[in-house]
């Protein structure tokens, strides 16, 4: 986003936790850890989603950070698989 971070320039979809309608927003799977700094934002913008009525699965995985499933551990090998599963169904 550049020097738009933070200000009314930031496009709905580059930040959609801004968002006041949620409606016409497609189903969300929204998964993050407990510990990323993005947390709130994440949670903020499935809550929108939820009230909207639009189909939402939101997980906050506890003790881990952003990108936590980058790293090889047993937690981020159930959060792939579970994903995994989310995404195959029709």
């Amino acid at each position: 986003m550049g020097n738009r971070f933070g200000t009314d320039d930031v496009l709905p979809g580059e930040a959609p936790a801004r968002n006041r309608d949620f409606s016409d927003m497609p189903p969300a799977f929204i998964e993050m850890g407990k510990l990323d700094a993005f947390r709130n934002e994440a949670v903020a913008y499935a809550l929108g989603i939820m009230k909207a009525h639009v189909p939402c699965e939101l997980h906050v995985i506890g003790g881990v950070t952003h990108i936590f499933d980058t790293f090889p551990m047993p937690i981020a090998d159930r959060a792939f698989e579970y994903r995994s599963y989310v995404i195959s169904q029709p």
